[in-house]
């Protein structure tokens, strides 16, 4: 490594800003480009972090041509659009160094039919699942596969992370079937088990991070993201309201059993289809307890960093972030060990109100004390949906930032997280956050003492 190498990061949200942290902390970077990035990209970094708004994350061919205007040594493929636009496969072609999955490889998370057959192919511990294309088709496999009772209804392809509606009875698994038809693509579906106890017990859902070079592994991290738009698990599915880091729930034997039973099997069916994964993946992990045991099954794969798990993940790895992008391109990963460090982490997203349905009152409205925020001891500040103008943050998404408390366990890392999420406002009572993230392990916590 030159010591002058420069990065380029596709993305635009919370992801994004701490990836940028994570190379610019590397002395081996001279400069960080986001594309298309957000306006909190340059701030607070320890090398230079420039946006690039007019690179798009379905434009390939920009991207590439931005890369070899700017002399980009490596190019982090970092979110799921711009995986499956194929910004890996056209790096590929330019010759260009990257660290992310070609579109074929990342057809895991872009169609969602696509990683069940390879989960079907290979053994993998998942639900069970039908492709419908009409209405009556789903609601047959529901009545007379399913019981009737419970099932998701899930698009096929990208869709923000919001593209899986559960249904209770037949009424709601309908109109789920509706819903999901009305997203778009061809009208197909899948219609799936509703995964949970023998005792009817709800299961519980973890993020299990892996780096792939290809050929080797390693485990990044777990993290426990929060869907739903309210306290209580309650509300709208979201792009992500919080999640808390080393969830308590993966011990060392689930997470062998997660790697036997779903993560391995993946990886090795898409090198036995000749498109290696090259890059970070995520298994959505249900645990749930059967026969007295609590068992793994995938429920989606992720073909890229999450958010906001990325949040509460990177800052643990004590790796140079651009030391670990270079093994990965050129398939060494085996020589360098992951380290991590023991931090807890909980990250609380600052939306705007109404998000995840209308929330364009709230645009262009100020936030306050997001400095006063980021003083407070033990905390991290990412931006995402934030617009700078004269030094005056202004609201200008539905996700606006994440506030990352650290600590020795659950409580104290949320401690810090909402002390400084008290500073904050947004103008016209406009922010909107839950205030119960990292629940279930304060419970596990009270319940241990």
């Amino acid at each position: 490594m030159s010591g002058q190498e420069v990065v380029l990061v596709t993305d635009a949200g919370g992801r994004g800003d701490v990836l940028a942290e994570a190379y610019a902390n590397s002395p081996h970077v001279a400069t960080v480009f986001v594309a298309p990035g957000n306006d909190m990209n340059p701030l607070h970094k320890n090398a230079p972090v420039e946006r690039v708004p007019h690179v798009g994350l379905k434009d390939p061919q920009a991207m590439v041509e931005f890369c070899i205007k700017h002399g980009i040594t490596l190019v982090d493929v970092c979110q799921d659009n711009a995986v499956a636009a194929g910004f890996g496969n056209a790096l590929d072609v330019a010759g260009i160094p990257y660290i992310g999955p070609t579109r074929e490889a990342g057809m895991i998370e872009s169609d969602k039919k696509f990683s069940r057959v390879l989960g079907t192919e290979n053994n993998v511990a998942q639900p069970r699942y039908f492709e419908a294309t009409t209405m009556n088709e789903g609601v047959e496999y529901f009545l007379n596969e399913l019981g009737g009772e419970k099932a998701f209804v899930k698009f096929l392809y990208l869709i923000g992370g919001k593209g899986a509606i559960g249904g209770e009875g037949i009424d709601e698994v309908k109109a789920a079937i509706t819903l999901v038809q009305k997203m778009g693509g061809d009208g197909k579906y899948l219609i799936e088990e509703w995964l949970e106890g023998d005792d009817g017990s709800s299961g519980e859902e973890v993020s299990i991070f892996t780096i792939s070079d290809g050929k080797s592994r390693q485990y990044l991290g777990g993290a426990q993201d929060h869907k739903r738009a309210f306290d209580g698990d309650l509300g709208e599915n979201t792009g992500g309201m919080g999640a808390v880091s080393t969830p308590l729930i993966i011990s060392d034997k689930f997470l062998r059993e997660s790697y036997a039973q779903v993560i391995d099997r993946t990886l090795r069916g898409l090198q036995d289809r000749r498109t290696p994964y090259k890059g970070v993946q995520y298994a959505s992990i249900m645990a749930v307890m059967r026969n007295g045991v609590l068992r793994q099954y995938k429920i989606e794969d992720n073909a890229r960093w999450g958010d906001p798990e990325a949040q509460v993940i990177i800052p643990a790895i004590k790796n140079d972030f651009l030391e670990l992008g270079h093994v990965v391109a050129n398939g060494s990963l085996a020589h360098i060990d992951i380290a991590r460090d023991q931090i807890v982490r909980v990250a609380v997203a600052g939306v705007s109100k109404g998000y995840p349905g209308k929330h364009d009152q709230v645009k262009g409205k100020r936030i306050k004390g997001l400095d006063e925020a980021r003083k407070i001891r033990g905390v991290r500040l990412y931006g995402a949906g934030v617009k700078i103008i004269d030094g005056v943050p202004y609201a200008d998404g539905g996700r606006l930032f994440y506030i990352v408390g650290e600590g020795k366990d659950v409580n104290q890392a949320r401690n810090n997280a909402y002390a400084a999420m008290e500073h904050i406002s947004v103008e016209g009572d406009g922010l909107h956050y839950r205030t119960d993230i990292g629940h279930k392990d304060v419970n596990r916590l009270i319940q241990a003492a």
